[in-house]
């Protein structure tokens, strides 16, 4: 591969295609594949760029710089497709083939594209760290605009830890810095990314306008199921206005963009939100003909999430139809694919740590035949007994599906250690269910168990992707707020806690309501586990001792 390849992949990245492919000597299978597979990406074509690119690895040269190239295209296309664990494998690679090719700024992308892995993944504190690492080595090759990116990830990190300001402000730099760079697609993203962050935030007169440019920006690229996205996002805003013409017309406009893209899981989602839609009309068959091919499709293309997402939606939609017998079958449909997929990212999560602890030892083990280093052997055969304690971890609660006081204490453990060392804050809350002893004596125990399994779910539905919530004993909870300050804690108790209050109990305890107390407190460097949870303990012994049904915090 020559430099005329890389000039190909920044006009690809930019869709600056219009003059055509660099004329490589031979022109070989390879190069057919690949340039066809990229030229499919640019024109967001998921499924083609998928095909050709696979072609093109199965006969790709050994050089390094076509490796290099190759696997961070398949890692950009792994990305956009949400399969995150093997992009992360393809750009790991390409990021260490590039260092060694002495490419800085493919380098510096590639570590921007593995930012955004980490970020989607949950991991925040890794890849806010890939992320700010990408944006100095561009500042560095003065390349500030590339930064795009790295920029509207590290904004989403900021949404995801409560912190809205600097959030809007990261997305617009990301949209300043792709208009600069002439990346109309990031630019378009950065936009939707600020408008549902403002409509999230309940300020849907500031995310209205955001999403409509948003829309503008990636129409004007071809980027039909990501315009396609916003297009849903704004007719949901309508439909909570209760303006209904409005919301199905941009349902539908919604639909014929996604059908007109390349992305069925787009499908599957704009397919789910015309059911809802029409379920909450009153109009039935039209729900569930509309949920039904969300869920035939999903299941096709083997999305967990969108099957169990369609599950409770068609449970909603059937119990709104008063077909009780049906709903239950999707609701319970909706918990075991739910719990499944859990387990998996539990799974997932555990081997990514045991491979991220291989790739140690390998480095540690090449660093120990060259210097011999008795602190490195120490520091190898601690990170194996870590991994072979993660690796024989009972993770779940049998009741409630949760993770267990076990995996709670092993986390918890975990996590001040990563507080510790990157200087994160992290809170902690115990939640216990008010006068649950009356529930077990009132209903009977059968009640109590159900009782529990549904406060489960709401805390789970409450809570952050990165945030871990375990069943500490009985009827109290435990849960680890990751990079969490004690205000952004009391924000995320109350809300479980209201969560809590206004569900729906009467088919388990009518004529009686369930509610939650709730103890927060937030970790102080060098303070032990068993330290934080006592001093959470006694924050929720006020709560109890105030009147319950509320939220205090440790001092």
């Amino acid at each position: 591969m020559s430099d005329p390849l890389l000039d190909w992949q920044r006009r690809r990245r930019r869709r600056e295609l219009s003059g055509g492919p660099p004329p490589f000597e031979g022109r070989d299978a390879f190069w057919v594949h690949f340039l066809e597979g990229t030229a499919a990406l640019a024109d967001f074509d998921e499924p083609h760029a998928l095909a050709c690119l696979g072609r093109a690895e199965r006969c790709c040269p050994q050089d390094a710089r076509t490796r290099a190239a190759l696997d961070e295209t398949l890692g950009e296309l792994k990305f956009g497709l949400n399969d995150y664990g093997p992009a992360l494998e393809y750009l790991r690679r390409a990021q260490t083939l590039w260092v060694e090719l002495h490419e800085p700024l493919f380098d510096a992308e590639t570590r921007g594209w593995l930012g955004a892995c980490l970020v989607q993944q949950g991991r925040y504190e890794d890849g806010f760290e890939q992320l700010q690492s990408a944006l100095e080595s561009f500042d560095v090759l003065g390349q500030p605009t590339r930064g795009a990116r790295a920029l509207h990830y590290l904004a989403v990190v900021h949404q995801e830890l409560g912190d809205l300001p600097r959030a809007f402000e990261g997305y617009q730099r990301a949209h300043d810095a792709a208009l600069a760079d002439g990346d109309a697609d990031m630019q378009g993203r950065a936009r939707a990314s600020q408008g549902e962050a403002a409509v999230a935030a309940g300020d849907p007169e500031r995310g209205l306008p955001l999403l409509g440019q948003a829309v503008n920006v990636l129409r004007s690229v071809g980027a039909h199921w990501h315009y396609g996205w916003c297009l849903l996002a704004i007719g949901r805003v309508h439909h909570g206005r209760g303006d209904e013409a409005k919301a199905l017309e941009f349902h539908r406009a919604a639909l014929e963009a996604v059908e007109r893209g390349h992305s069925p899981r787009a499908q599957v989602e704009v397919f789910a939100g015309m059911g809802e839609l029409h379920s909450k009309r009153g109009e039935h068959p039209e729900a569930k003909q509309w949920l039904t091919r969300a869920l035939e499709l999903a299941t096709g293309l083997g999305i967990a999430r969108e099957v169990f997402t369609t599950h409770r939606l068609l449970a909603e939609a059937h119990k709104r139809a008063r077909d009780f017998e049906t709903a239950l079958h999707h609701h319970e449909q909706f918990h075991a694919v739910r719990a499944e997929v859990f387990d998996q990212l539990a799974r997932e999560r555990v081997a990514t740590l045991k491979a991220e602890f291989e790739l140690q030892r390998v480095q540690q083990a090449r660093a120990l035949e060259r210097l011999r280093n008795r602190e490195l052997t120490a520091a190898y055969a601690k990170l194996e007994e870590r991994a072979n304690t993660l690796t024989h971890l009972s993770l779940r609660d049998g009741l409630t599906g949760l993770f267990n006081r076990r995996h709670f204490d092993e986390v918890l453990a975990l996590e001040l250690a990563r507080a510790q060392s990157f200087g994160h804050p992290l809170s902690l809350a115990l939640l216990d269910i008010d006068h649950f002893k009356r529930i077990n004596d009132g209903f009977s125990h059968v009640v109590g168990d159900a009782v529990l399994r549904q406060v489960s779910q709401v805390i789970s539905h409450e809570l952050r992707q990165a945030d871990i919530a375990a069943r500490y004993g009985g009827e109290e909870f435990a849960l680890i707020l990751p990079h969490t300050s004690l205000e952004g804690a009391r924000i995320a108790g109350e809300k479980v806690r209201v969560a809590i209050a206004t569900a729906d109990w009467s088919k388990f305890t009518p004529g009686a309501g369930v509610t939650a107390s709730l103890g927060l407190a937030q970790w102080s460097p060098g303070e032990s586990p068993v330290d934080l949870v006592q001093r959470a303990d006694l924050a929720l012994y006020s709560a109890k001792h105030a009147g319950r049904n509320r939220v205090r915090a440790a001092s």
